[in-house]
């Protein structure tokens, strides 16, 4: 959930606005629909959209041949890709003659028509932005903070399940979760009831929503990198690291650090910003509820790249195929 609390409209946060509101949708996609090329099939473009359908069709094909799958992940997934286009989407038709029509189906749409194009509060129309007695408002640190706890679950899960179900590698993990939960829902309610909880007990809240975030995210991803990187030693001990095996794990480290990075990034930065209370916070903010998404599906999509790759390379060298072994795929 944002700690961003403005004491006055500014054209600097206004700015920063309409920047964060552009690049949402670029990262997220644009639905293009062509009348004579694509008839009614509509186009997906943007990173999110993209990375989100090779993902979901590299999971398939993977269950299909007998690889790993798991479904409370995969639909997990799906429930992401869900939330964030009903917050982030947009929908357009491009005719042949090349006019567009725009249809905004997603809140973040809604929102800024009504800021900046019916100024519904004034004096500017970063005002409306701040009127949280809007639902469309409310609903933005509403989905953000069920995305990042959801997230959060997931990795814990993963985290679990890397660490052969050991409940006390994951106790802290836990803890910083509910923590988070306790936290945000109290700030929570200081949107749907202003003055409900006093601000000093507000901006002590407000501070701590992002360090505990970023703990969560450094910890469960080194949990999980570390014990990946003792499966390889392991590898090497007994020899396996012969086959390739071992270097396939370093680069499933490699994967799982990087894909992670985005979103710790993004955490320190506004981290940073809210200390600041630097306007440019709106943008990071606003990216975060796509960029969410893309970690997990990067994530899926460059480990399976890396296992084509390592397949034909052992090909090259041995014959061996992971396809014909799925029992051996990470």
């Amino acid at each position: 959930m944002s700690g961003i609390r403005w004491q006055d409209d500014s054209l600097a946060e206004q700015t920063y606005t309409l920047v964060a509101f552009w690049l949402e949708s670029l990262i997220y996609g644009l639905f293009i629909q062509n009348a004579k090329l694509w008839k009614y099939n509509p186009v997906s473009l943007g990173a999110y959209a993209i990375l989100f359908t090779a993902a979901t069709v590299i999971t398939l094909r993977n269950k299909r041949m007998g690889g790993g799958f798991s479904l409370p992940f995969f639909l997990s997934t799906i429930w992401m890709f869900l939330t964030i286009t009903l917050y982030t989407s947009q929908y357009s038709t491009l005719d042949g003659h090349r006019n567009v029509s725009d249809e905004p189906i997603a809140i973040s749409i809604y929102r800024g028509i009504r800021a900046y194009a019916l100024a519904l509060v004034p004096p500017m129309p970063v005002s409306y932005y701040h009127d949280f007695a809007m639902w469309d408002n409310l609903s933005s640190p509403f989905i953000v903070t069920f995305l990042v706890w959801h997230a959060d679950i997931l990795v814990i899960y993963r985290c679990f399940v890397v660490w052969d179900r050991r409940l006390s590698v994951v106790t802290v993990p836990i803890l910083l979760l509910l923590t988070s939960i306790v936290i945000n829902s109290i700030t929570f309610r200081s949107f749907v009831e202003p003055g409900s909880i006093s601000r000093s007990i507000t901006s002590v809240l407000f501070s701590m929503v992002y360090p505990v975030n970023l703990a969560q995210n450094i910890l469960t991803t080194g949990l999980i990198s570390y014990r990946i990187w003792c499966q390889h030693k392991e590898s090497q001990a007994s020899g396996l690291s012969q086959s390739g095996f071992g270097m396939s794990l370093l680069n499933v480290i490699q994967i799982i650090i990087e894909s992670a990075m985005i979103y710790t990034i993004q955490q320190l930065l506004l981290l940073v910003l809210n200390v600041l209370q630097h306007p440019a916070q709106v943008i990071l903010h606003a990216t975060l509820i796509p960029s969410i998404g893309v970690v997990f599906a990067l994530m899926t999509f460059r480990i399976h790249w890396a296992r084509i790759k390592s397949d034909m390379s052992m090909r090259r060298t041995s014959g061996f195929s992971y396809a014909e072994h799925p029992e051996c795929s990470y």
